[in-house]
């Protein structure tokens, strides 16, 4: 039987509290959603982000007021942008030396594909 303790070591409370655990955390989540769902908008990535932000800062008890709301909100610019980074890195990443083939038609979204243009 396996160990529950390992069972939890992709994602931890603790991970993603850092910032680097957080935009991992943004990316899975966004390239699940575009894979599941027919939403292809980068609103999706920004509003897991958001909803990031804000669960995190009510975790750690931090939103006392308006001033709060807003730097949880301007963190979530920041962790929107590093998410929408590592995406397009990991695409450019994977595109590298593939010929460039336009398919005609629908197609379905890759869980690793770019959030900024339609593909």
């Amino acid at each position: 039987m396996a160990d529950p303790v390992h069972l939890q070591s992709f994602f931890t409370l603790a991970s993603v509290a850092t910032f680097a655990g957080a935009s991992a955390s943004v990316v899975a989540v966004t390239n699940t959603i575009r894979s599941l769902t027919p939403w292809r908008t980068p609103w999706i990535g920004y509003v897991v982000c958001l909803a990031l932000a804000l669960v995190g800062a009510k975790a750690v008890g931090s939103l006392h007021g308006s001033v709060d709301v807003f730097i949880a909100f301007l963190n979530s610019c920041l962790l929107f942008c590093t998410a929408a980074g590592i995406q397009g890195i990991s695409v450019a990443a994977g595109e590298a030396g593939k010929p460039k083939i336009q398919q005609q038609g629908a197609k379905p979204v890759k869980w690793l594909s770019p959030w900024f243009r339609s593909s």
